[in-house]
């Protein structure tokens, strides 16, 4: 098990969500985003963190209000990929992490 403590410095937001009837996943709607969001967060002299499966962080200097935004619109991207999917936003929260403190877990 590899844990830390980590520092947020390039990576200012944080949106975790529930789906209901899932089959979009965090990858195709980061890919959706245009490159707002990332299924990963950097983390110096360490390298990539692959983030749990229903977050995604962004780099980007917006705040939580436009992060759920521009979430909610690469979802319905790429949610409209797929022939057919009755996929649904059930809950979203994203939080701002910009210098602010955190722990990661890797099992």
């Amino acid at each position: 098990m590899s844990n830390s403590k980590i520092s947020f410095s390039s990576t200012k937001i944080v949106v975790t969500y529930d789906l209901s009837n899932n089959d979009v996943s965090a990858q195709e709607i980061a890919d959706a985003s245009e490159g707002v969001f990332d299924t990963y967060i950097s983390i110096s002299r360490v390298g990539n963190f692959h983030l749990p499966n229903t977050t995604l962080a962004s780099s980007n200097n917006i705040t939580a209000e436009r992060a759920v935004a521009e979430f909610k619109q690469a979802f319905k991207t790429a949610k409209g990929r797929k022939y057919y999917s009755s996929c649904s936003i059930s809950r979203v929260f994203a939080c701002e992490v910009d210098g602010k403190s955190g722990y990661i877990e890797n099992n």
